[in-house]
């Protein structure tokens, strides 16, 4: 690795970091061998050197580190949105604008941590703000141990027989048609670009190939997404509570405005726009009779409830009838309502036999 001009030497399993200078190679850390960063992803930003991940003592770690030049030890980098990602090793990684990408790999197996897993998750560390975020999971399961070599912002591996181009930036992995440059040579190292050409080095036999980066075309055959995008549904569920909770509010006002212009018994009361209505005493007998029957009653059991014994018949009917016009006029003034609320029909069981209505959709009984 060479940072600021200067080769670096970082131990594969552990901490250890040697630096080459007029042709010696010297440790330059207070480290040590931890044997925890196995499938480590090394890489440069800003003049530092950074590690993420790895493997060791049956255990794949997520700490994200960097190597301070000062205190000559591994500091962790903390996120500050408190998400991390999996422990991993042997995963790809992409350093892009001042973030890193680290995709697929392995993981130890949490219900036998004698295996490892495929880790498909794909993560996005922003340097910027110091934050983990989890942007989807992979379709196709990768390692560390498949790739040939990195080209810009592109990836090229070998998994099995088949060759494909991976584009994190673009959410795409294309399945790619094996060209000369890929049959000719089985190991390859990211190559190093000098102008528009690229060297690469050939881990084999130490050969080297060089190419024009022109050269480096290859014929797609197939496209597909790299990963299922995860920020898509976190937003569409967001969206979808948002509304959910709009919708709740909205029929809650409405049942509040509803209840607001109806008449409301509760405790014996009545209650129009949060002020307590005033009836008379036959015309509250009237209402909280027909209320507490289903909204209904017999006529002839509303004279009995009515009645004054110490005058006639025709009398009381009389009475009976203006304390039900009364009471009807009351309420339609008070609804401000133009139809009656209060409705004599003849019984359903006997035609002979009338009923006394009360319109139920202008009240709410609460007891």
């Amino acid at each position: 690795m060479v940072e600021n001009d200067h080769a670096f030497f970082i131990e594969n399993v552990g901490g250890r970091v040697f630096q080459l200078e007029d042709s010696i190679i010297r440790r330059v850390d207070n480290s040590f061998s931890h044997k925890m960063s196995l499938g480590s992803n090394l890489f440069e930003l800003n003049d530092t050197i950074f590690r993420f991940g790895g493997y060791g003592y049956w255990t794949s770690n997520n700490k994200l580190a960097f190597f301070d030049r000062d205190t000559k030890e591994w500091q962790i980098v903390n996120s500050t949105n408190g998400n991390h990602p999996q422990g991993s090793f042997s995963s790809l990684h992409l350093v892009h604008e001042n973030k890193l990408y680290v995709l697929g790999g392995k993981k130890i197996d949490p219900f036998n941590q004698n295996k490892s897993i495929p880790n498909n998750h794909l993560w996005v560390f922003d340097f910027s703000s110091r934050t983990w975020v989890q942007l989807g999971e992979t379709t196709l399961g990768f390692t560390s141990e498949n790739p040939l070599f990195k080209i810009d912002q592109h990836i090229y591996i070998r998994q099995n027989s088949e060759f494909y181009r991976i584009s994190i930036l673009d959410n795409t992995i294309e399945q790619l048609k094996p060209n000369s440059l890929i049959n000719k040579i089985k190991v390859i190292s990211s190559p190093i670009q000098i102008a528009d050409q690229l060297y690469f080095f050939n881990l084999d036999d130490n050969s080297v190939l060089v190419r024009d980066k022109d050269e480096i075309v290859f014929e797609v055959l197939r496209t597909t997404p790299l990963y299922n995008d995860y920020r898509w549904i976190y937003l569409t569920l967001i969206v979808l509570l948002v509304i959910s909770l709009l919708i709740g509010v909205y029929l809650y006002r409405l049942k509040k405005i509803k209840e607001y212009n109806l008449i409301i018994f509760s405790k014996g009361k009545f209650i129009h726009r949060n002020h307590f209505i005033s009836f008379t005493k036959p015309q509250s007998i009237v209402l909280k009779t027909l209320i507490k029957n289903d909204f209904k009653i017999n006529n002839d059991v509303l004279l009995d409830l009515l009645e004054n014994k110490e005058i006639d018949r025709s009398q009381n009917i009389r009475n009976k009838n203006k304390i039900i016009n009364d009471l009807n006029i009351k309420l339609k003034t008070i609804l401000n309502v133009e139809k009656d609320i209060l409705i004599l029909k003849p019984a359903d069981s006997d035609r002979r036999m009338k009923v006394l209505i009360l319109k139920s959709t202008y009240f709410i009984n609460k007891g």
